[in-house]
């Protein structure tokens, strides 16, 4: 194998192990949380639970599609089956994603 051939493969395995952390996957109890961006007439006749938040590195790739799972399941904590976002918070090291859980069905 040439220098060159080498060369590419470790670009090529670096650039998999990058693209693959990069990955948010939603688990199973954040995935049955209804997600609203806004406040909306679907939300008129559900029961507010609680305020939920969730915290994230800013540094971290894909920071706001983690940040859309962990709220989710922070809902899913306290009983809810969907969530609002409200605000988002940045920080120099950190994003806050700040919502409030409510129970519909």
């Amino acid at each position: 194998m040439t220098r060159s051939h080498k060369f590419n493969l470790a670009l090529t395995i670096i650039l998999l192990a990058l693209a693959a952390t990069g990955c948010t996957t939603i688990s199973e109890k954040a995935s049955k949380i209804q997600f609203h961006s806004q406040l909306s007439q679907a939300l008129d006749g559900c029961k507010r639970i609680a305020p939920v938040q969730a915290v994230e590195s800013r540094f971290k790739p894909q920071a706001t599609e983690s940040l859309n799972v962990k709220i989710r399941e922070a809902a899913s904590d306290v009983g809810a089956d969907s969530v609002v976002t409200l605000n988002m918070e940045e920080t120099m090291t950190e994003v806050r994603l700040q919502g409030i859980a409510y129970k519909c069905y």
